[in-house]
């Protein structure tokens, strides 16, 4: 596949619904993410609907009495804390980007299936696509050509993607869990 035009084309998604001035993070219906439900809500704050739509409900399925309140309330002021400068950009994203959800159709044209839409920080896509890889340089390179990369970014992409870590903990256990204590460990020492 040509990553190059499918960086171009979700910068573009992002460009185009970004310009439609969204007021509003978040989803008006339920949706899945993955096997998992994904909350509705709308929210006029970014840090608001991360933590009350997309953080708080998976911790509070997840199936690990390792956690207890004093860790979740200590994550979740640092991921306030860490958020509370960005400037994010409101488009809808596809909220499950990884490999196995972008193709290329018959003309050689970059496509994105299975999505998890919601509107959030642009960022968040970019984020899920470092989680396991299978993006390449040209990817990215096209993308930042219409979203630059902003400062902070790095730290955000390990917020942003311990949802997806939470999720995967929820649906599958196993080595998540020690993942989720290394995302925890992660946040608390930024």
């Amino acid at each position: 596949m040509t990553k190059k035009k499918l960086g171009k084309g979700l910068g573009e998604l992002h460009l185009k619904s970004a310009e439609s001035n969204p007021k509003m993070f978040g989803f008006s219906v339920e949706g899945f993410i993955g096997t998992t439900n994904q909350k509705k809500g709308l929210e006029d704050n970014w840090i608001d609907c991360f933590l009350n739509l997309r953080i708080m409900p998976q911790l509070l399925i997840l199936k690990s009495t390792t956690l207890d309140k004093e860790i979740i309330n200590k994550v979740k002021e640092k991921i306030k804390t860490e958020l509370l400068h960005h400037k994010p950009i409101n488009a809808l994203v596809h909220g499950d980007l990884w490999s196995g959800n972008a193709g290329m159709d018959k003309s050689g044209k970059g496509v994105i299936f299975d999505p998890a839409s919601w509107w959030a920080d642009n960022e968040v896509d970019i984020a899920m696509t470092k989680l396991f890889g299978g993006f390449r340089k040209e990817f990215y390179e096209e993308y930042h050509r219409i979203f630059p990369i902003k400062n902070g970014f790095e730290k955000r992409i390990i917020i942003y993607n311990f949802y997806h870590i939470l999720n995967h903990a929820n649906m599958f256990g196993g080595g998540y869990f020690k993942q989720v204590k290394d995302y925890i460990q992660a946040i608390l020492n930024m």
